[in-house]
């Protein structure tokens, strides 16, 4: 799918506004989460080609360099990569078919953009970091916890981001701020270890959860239709 530099702008504006209506969503829940809490920014987390986008356009030329070093140097040979994206999950529900096992082990260490437990992009962190919420103590407790209405929320969000950037590609933050920033590692990462991003088909929403979720849904389908 061809995008011009008009529609790329439209669609980081669009991003912006998705992570915007999720803080305001996600206020109202009683989250303990603070500064250089970083039990789950671990090298698994996920993202969109838009949301790489939008992390080294917001980043300053010694910033970007700082951020290629830091992944170069830091790069986690264990680390999880997706075999199917959430809307192709939701897709592959519907249509009865397998859904592939994934692996996905927080013990392959920490994000490689981490400094002193602090997020080095913090701003501008994709929705797999900001959707990293929990109502206890991650350390304390071993797990992270939150609501199940607060995960449908999290759910619909990420399908949201990834049809506004279908035909593009998803996968690990670290291959796929590789492949954007062109770095040169020694173990080269290929098409293989990226998936392209589907249209949403079906909203994963249980069926307690839609009529209170229905605002939240409909203000998501007007900021994904303001295209050109």
């Amino acid at each position: 799918m061809h995008k011009t530099d008009t529609d790329n702008q439209i669609r980081l504006e669009q991003l912006k506004n998705i992570y915007q209506l999720f803080d305001q969503t996600m206020a109202s829940f009683d989250v303990v989460c603070e500064e250089k809490c970083a039990t789950c920014c671990t090298c698994n987390v996920t993202m969109t080609q838009l949301e790489a986008q939008y992390i080294t356009l917001s980043l300053q030329q010694d910033e970007k360099e700082k951020l290629c070093k830091r992944i170069s140097n830091f790069f986690p040979l264990e680390r999880y990569r997706p075999e199917i994206t959430m809307n192709g999950f939701a897709r592959s529900c519907i249509e009865d078919k397998d859904i592939p096992e994934e692996e996905n082990n927080p013990e392959w260490g920490k994000c490689p953009l981490l400094t002193d437990d602090r997020c080095t992009i913090y701003p501008y962190r994709p929705f797999g970091c900001r959707a990293l919420l929990s109502e206890a103590n991650c350390k304390k407790n071993g797990y992270a916890q939150v609501p199940e209405i607060g995960q449908t929320y999290q759910n619909i969000f990420m399908q949201a981001i990834e049809h506004l950037d279908q035909g593009n590609s998803y996968g690990n933050l670290s291959d796929m701020m590789t492949v954007l920033l062109n770095i040169d590692l020694e173990k080269n990462i290929d098409g293989n270890s990226l998936l392209i991003n589907e249209p949403v088909t079906v909203m994963m929403i249980p069926p307690e959860h839609r009529k209170k979720i229905e605002p939240v849904i409909n203000h998501l389908i007007h900021i994904i239709q303001i295209q050109a």
